[in-house]
Order: C-alpha cells, then sequence, then structure tokens
C-alpha cells in the first residue's frame, strides 16, 4: 500500500531489541556489499541509513557517479538488471538486483548537480559511516523528516519544518528540497503514475549498449 503524505505529524519513536536487531541485519548485508565497491564510492540511502527500518525495507546502494557497467557488475552477484527513469527529465539508472531486498544502482551518464542530492534527501551513509554505525536524518516517502537519536529517532512532517530547516538538517541545496516536495506531494494527490522507462536487460545486453539506444529520449532534460 502507497504511504500518505503526512502534512501534520510529530512523534518520538523509540526502537526496541526486535528493531535494532533488524536494523544490524539489514546493514549487515548492506556492509558486505558495499566493502566490494568500496573505491566506488558508494552509499546507502533510505530506512537503513536513517534507522527506521521495518521487516519489508530494501537495501538500496548506490554509486552516485557515472562509471563503466563493468565496474559494479564484475564485483556483484547480480541475478537481474534494469535500466530504470523515472521521467524524461532524469538520468537513468543501471539497476543490479542482488536478491528481492538488495539492489545497487549508477546513472547512466553524468547526473545533474540537482540529482546528485536526490539520494540524500532521503538520507544517505557512506562506507565509513556505515562501519561506525553511523545514521543519519532523511525525508521518508509519507514526507516526513526521520532525525536519528540515542534511542530511536524523531519524526517531523516535512512541510510543517520548512523546506530550509529541511535542507539545513540534510545538507542539499534548497532547491532539491523543493522539487523533492513537489514530487511527492502531486504523487500524494493524483496517485502514481508510473516510470518513464523500464527495460529489464538480457544476460548477453550490454548497460552501455541500452544507454546509448535509449539517450534520444531524454535529450528534453539538457
Amino acid at each position: 500500500m502507497r504511504e500518505k503524505v503526512l502534512h501534520h505529524h510529530r512523534a518520538d519513536v523509540v526502537y526496541d531489541t526486535e528493531h535494532w536487531e533488524l536494523l544490524a541485519a539489514k546493514r549487515s548485508v548492506a556492509l558486505a556489499v558495499m566493502e566490494r565497491l568500496g573505491d566506488l564510492a558508494p552509499q546507502v540511502y533510505g530506512s537503513v541509513a536513517r534507522g527506521d527500518v521495518h521487516r519489508g525495507s530494501d537495501i538500496d546502494i548506490i554509486v552516485p557517479r557515472h562509471i563503466p557497467s563493468l565496474e559494479v557488475e564484475s564485483r556483484l552477484d547480480v541475478t537481474r538488471r534494469e535500466v530504470v527513469a523515472a521521467t524524461p527529465w532524469l538520468t537513468p539508472k543501471a539497476h543490479y538486483h542482488l536478491d528481492p531486498e538488495v539492489t545497487v544502482t549508477h546513472p547512466l551518464w553524468h547526473p545533474t548537480p540537482a540529482e546528485e542530492g536526490f539520494h540524500r534527501f532521503g538520507g544517505a551513509l557512506d562506507l565509513p559511516g556505515l562501519r561506525t554505525d553511523m545514521r543519519v536524518p532523511g525525508v521518508d516517502k509519507r514526507l516526513v523528516l526521520v532525525t536519528p537519536t540515542s534511542k530511536g529517532h524523531t519524526e517531523e512532517a516535512a512541510q510543517e519544518v520548512g523546506p530550509s530547516q529541511v535542507a539545513r538538517a540534510l545538507e542539499v541545496p534548497l532547491a532539491v528540497v523543493e522539487e523533492r516536495v513537489s514530487v511527492l506531494v502531486r504523487r500524494d494527490a493524483i496517485g502514481r503514475t508510473g516510470v518513464f522507462l523500464r527495460r529489464e536487460l538480457a544476460p548477453d545486453e550490454s548497460v552501455e549498449v541500452v544507454a546509448r539506444e535509449v539517450r534520444p529520449r531524454f535529450q528534453r532534460r539538457r
């Protein structure tokens, strides 16, 4: 079920032992993958970086810069590959599925400066931070700012906090916050409209060949 945007919300969440153990288990999986990608500056983002995980939480890892696909594929046990783009204005990404829970992505060409901040909006943690068990703030799909505490986390509706304060808390440009809020509010109002492109790759297809094939469809973003 799609999570609804919350416009008025504040909460102080305390984790129990089961939650801490679940978070540790998901982070252990993320760490093993990121260690294999270490020199590519991987980041885990979303609930695993923030701490507010649940049983169904995905483990999403991004290599945030454009690199040859072989640099990623050769280090991982990939079960399925896709090229995915949410809209024709955003850089498409290669998605490498390691199992139903773990996905590694990287952009197919150089992302715009605004796009570089998108995953940080949800909370992103690099390898040194994960090794030292840091947690970072981020905004979830309900448009709630999740801020880690020693006992769990606090929650505040991002629209109540205000774009400027959210941008400062996440250390991202104000424009990134305004764009993400606009997109999520619109999706909440009209429902999800799907993705612009989702292309599953055959075993013998190259990510770079598919990237060249689909690139003309994205010229509107430049």
